[in-house]
């Protein structure tokens, strides 16, 4: 049956009913109910037509080099590489990074007339038909136009899709290994796992990783009984050095070719033809196989008959060749210097120059003359002064900007300025002890250019000066004290006035005064 479209029309029992008028109600119905719907029927629908549904509307946007560059990252576009040939769960995965309401209600539209092509094509009754129309028209109504979460209306759509033989997620073992291995991550991988019922485990067991290295201990033809046995017996860690020791490549943590291969022989829709692949370049691109080509190049005995045709053109191949000798020659001989060519066309013109002179009788106030070996030689010379200079460049460039040092006995890494620093104190060092002259200690902050602040040498006149001012200040405290002890009866004072504070003062000062006079 061709895919219906929203301008069909359909035919439910005795009614015509327009598409787009079911359209309309039933891509805002809940996946719960859809999936309640096909299971009350006991109809499942293949896988791929929900896959053709996902690349009907992704096509475009995946095509277009800016809408992809400007929304996904690098790390997603690297994988759309694998695009044509993406499983369902990795399409599913895809839709919501593009975060586009419009895609996503268009790829709901899509699938619906998909599953309502599929519908009618077996031949459900039309009660059911029906009573699925109007719950969608119901809902409606209820809660009008929104839209479930994508991602949780996919997961739940799932039980309704079905694999065909011998394939999982939409893909045969022979494509699942490849695009799953370059295009999707372990996290990815596990979920693909869940989907189809197999946990995949974080770690291998004991009993797995053992028989890992036995079965590659029998590919390599390294197998005995009495290995095998050795092999039962080990730890988990003596099994990963044995497997090390013997070039096997089998450890407890899963790799992601091995959560690949546990996923195939463990899902019900591959392990019963799951077989262990011999080739590794299963997981690098994917193998096509060459039985067109060996028909094609199978007819050899034509040759017997041609042989007579191919000594005839004998003559010619050597003639081709003595020409291509030829041509080589020629091209040889073209490829001189630059500098030689441009050389003679001046010597010639200079040349002409002169004839021209000769025979009209000029005369310049100059002459020209011009030897080009010697013009070659100053050439060579300068380019290889260049040559010379543009090495120094390089190695100088290539220097690592820090250069590791020994400084006090330990390695530390200083600038090239820093550097020189060194160089130079290093330098004055070396000097000062063959004149056996003892400088002050440079330390780490000297040679680094940081100054330590070092206590200033005092004189001995500041000194003397120092302890004077201390020595007046402290007789001076201790008269006043004993001013304040002997009281205003022991001073004679010089004047009196209402302010005790002033009179005690004063008082002070003149028995200083009186002591003064006293002492001179």
């Amino acid at each position: 049956m061709a895919i219906l479209t929203k301008s069909s029309t359909v035919l439910i029992g005795t009614k015509q009913v327009e598409v787009d008028e079911l359209i309309e109600t039933l891509i805002y119905l809940p996946a719960e109910k859809v999936v309640n719907f096909f299971q009350g029927l006991g109809l499942l629908v293949p896988r791929k037509l929900r896959m053709i549904a996902l690349r009907s509307v992704l096509d475009s946007v995946v095509k277009s080099k800016q809408i992809v560059s400007q929304t996904l990252s690098d790390e997603v576009n690297y994988r759309l590489s694998w695009y044509d040939n993406f499983s369902e769960s990795q399409l599913e995965g895809l839709l919501p990074l593009f975060q586009d309401d419009e895609l996503e209600k268009n790829y709901r539209v899509n699938l619906w007339l998909r599953l309502l092509t599929y519908i009618f094509d077996k031949q459900v009754g039309e009660d059911e038909v029906f009573k699925l129309i109007n719950e969608s028209k119901n809902h409606y109504v209820n809660l009008g136009q929104v839209f479930e979460d994508v991602v949780f209306f996919n997961k739940t759509l799932a039980p309704i899709f079905y694999d065909e033989a011998n394939r999982i997620d939409g893909l045969t073992p022979e494509l699942f290994r490849p695009v799953l291995f370059k295009s999707s991550t372990l996290v990815e991988l596990r979920e693909i796992g869940k989907k189809y019922g197999v946990d995949v485990p974080r770690r291998l067991k004991k009993n797995e990783l053992q028989e890992i290295i036995i079965r590659e201990l029998k590919n390599n033809n390294e197998h005995t009984p009495e290995v095998e046995e050795k092999v039962k017996k080990m730890a988990v860690i003596q099994l990963q050095r044995f497997a090390k020791d013997h070039n096997i490549k089998a450890s407890i943590e899963l790799k992601k070719e091995e959560i690949i291969e546990y996923i195939l022989a463990n899902a019900e829709g591959t392990k019963e033809l799951y077989f262990i692949p011999e080739h590794p370049g299963v997981y690098e691109s994917i193998i096509v196989p060459e039985e067109k080509q060996e028909e094609v190049v199978a007819p050899i005995e034509e040759a017997v008959v041609e042989e007579p045709v191919v000594e005839e053109p004998a003559v010619d191949e050597t003639v081709v060749e003595q020409s291509v000798v030829e041509e080589q020659s020629v091209l040889e001989d073209q490829s001189e210097p630059v500098e030689e060519e441009i050389l003679k066309e001046e010597t010639e013109s200079f040349d002409e120059v002169h004839t021209h002179d000769a025979h009209c009788d000029h005369s310049h106030d100059f002459v020209v003359e011009f030897d080009t070996e010697e013009i070659l030689a100053e050439l060579r010379e300068i380019k290889a002064e260049l040559a010379n200079l543009k090495a120094k460049v390089e190695v100088e460039e290539d220097k690592p900007i820090l250069d590791a040092i020994a400084v006090n006995a330990y390695e530390t890494k200083l600038t090239r300025k820093e550097w020189k620093k060194v160089k130079k104190i290093e330098q004055s060092l070396l000097s000062e002890q063959e004149t056996n002259v003892q400088d002050v200690p440079r330390d780490i902050n000297s040679i680094l250019g940081i100054e330590e602040e070092k206590p200033k040498e005092q004189s001995q006149f500041r000194k003397i000066l120092k302890w004077t001012v201390r020595g007046i200040l402290i007789a001076i405290l201790l008269l006043f004290i004993l001013a304040v002890l002997k009281g205003l009866t022991g001073f004679s004072l010089g004047f009196i006035t209402n302010n005790p504070v002033s009179n005690q003062i004063a008082s002070f000062f003149s028995w200083v005064k009186n002591i003064i006079e006293t002492i001179i």
